[in-house]
């Protein structure tokens, strides 16, 4: 998920940094002719694309990192996200702007003067916004595994839920040690690695983890394997029990 949000970033950044892309610029976008005379158009894309080239280094050093991402840069990523945005807010409304404009469009309306004050502060806030959502991913979210008579249901925050049946398993076991591999298809983030990984010992298999628990509960059913834990290695014992004394009834 954050690279695939980052390579859009990179994308959009390459686009703007060009000069272009101003339809890309949430108010500046659906601004009137009058408005957008007021504004350098090629200066305000490359304000926006340096910007937002900031934010995709800072993603990619993040999504480099995987699911173990240095306590450090969790610090740092959101200093440098707010920072980059109060100077992308700044310039735009300051060096981006056209100071000699003809007196037509001095002559616009108070409405029309209100709403280009506010061109680059709703896109900025769009951006914020993007931002922040991404953030709130990173840093939030939960697994919740539930045993029934039947089956395995595990609820994933940002991903697909998955159900094991009961009869489909062939093993449980409990591990304190687990290389998780490479991601192929799925969610990575500071709190939470879900989806489909690959590695040495399992080859392609289904991950459900919280990334700070180092306790895993390993099912190998006729499915491929599934490995999940709870946020707490405690909490990953007692569900260790209770999938297997649920296995052991079948």
């Amino acid at each position: 998920m954050i690279w695939a949000v980052a390579i859009l970033f990179l994308i959009i950044t390459i686009v703007l940094l060009s000069g272009k892309g101003g339809f890309l610029i949430a108010g500046y976008n659906t601004a009137s002719e009058a408005e957008k005379r007021k504004y350098d158009e090629k200066k305000l894309c490359r304000v926006m694309g340096g910007g937002m080239g900031i934010i995709t280094i800072a993603l990619l050093a993040l999504a480099y990192f995987g699911n173990e991402p240095p306590k450090w840069l969790l610090f740092v990523l959101p200093v440098i996200i707010a920072a980059t945005v109060v100077a992308m807010l700044i310039l735009c409304n300051t060096a981006c702007k056209i100071k000699n404009v003809n007196a037509a469009d001095s002559e616009a309306s108070a409405v029309e003067n209100k709403r280009s004050r506010h061109v680059v502060t709703v896109t900025v806030i769009v951006v914020l916004a993007v931002c922040l959502g991404v953030g709130v991913m990173l840093f939030t979210g939960q697994i919740k595994t539930t045993v029934d008579q039947n089956q395995i249901t595990i609820d994933g925050s940002y991903w697909p839920d998955d159900t094991v049946a009961l009869d489909s398993i062939k093993s449980v076991s409990y591990s304190e040690s687990l290389d998780v591999g490479r991601r192929t298809n799925g969610l990575g983030s500071a709190k939470l690695a879900e989806g489909h990984f690959q590695n040495s010992l399992y080859g392609d298999y289904v991950l459900y983890i919280y990334t700070k628990c180092d306790s895993y509960i390993v099912l190998d059913t006729s499915n491929g394997v599934v490995v999940l834990n709870a946020e707490t290695k405690q909490e990953t014992e007692d569900l260790y029990r209770l999938i297997e004394n649920a296995v052991g009834q079948k």
